[in-house]
């Protein structure tokens, strides 16, 4: 499995972090209902502050064998990240190489 986070900065200030979450929950008591929440959105459910506009996310992805992988943000999450105030995306794309999207 792959983890990835993902962290909201202001002027140097965190504001909030997340990750990527899988889960299963009782729907009435008889069916499942699978849910998975990706680690952008998590971070900014997270975020100390509820305005939010003007900020950087950074994320990383760690494989199994500890390095890092390709965290590229998905096409959802870069929508949300536009109408959420995301200006700059900083995102792991290998072991030596970090890319950078300005939204």
């Amino acid at each position: 499995r792959y983890r990835l986070g993902a962290v909201c900065v202001s002027a140097g200030r965190i504001l909030g972090g997340g990750f990527n979450k899988t889960g299963r929950d009782r729907f009435q008591g008889w069916s499942e209902v699978l849910w998975t929440v990706h680690a952008e959105i998590d971070a900014i459910k997270n975020c100390e502050s509820k305005v939010l506009y003007n900020f950087v996310m950074y994320l990383c992805r760690i494989k199994r064998d500890g390095t890092f992988g390709l965290s590229w943000p998905c096409e959802h999450c870069l929508r949300v990240l536009q109408r959420k105030g995301v200006v700059h995306v900083v995102f792991t794309l290998n072991e030596d190489q970090v890319g950078e999207l300005s939204l």
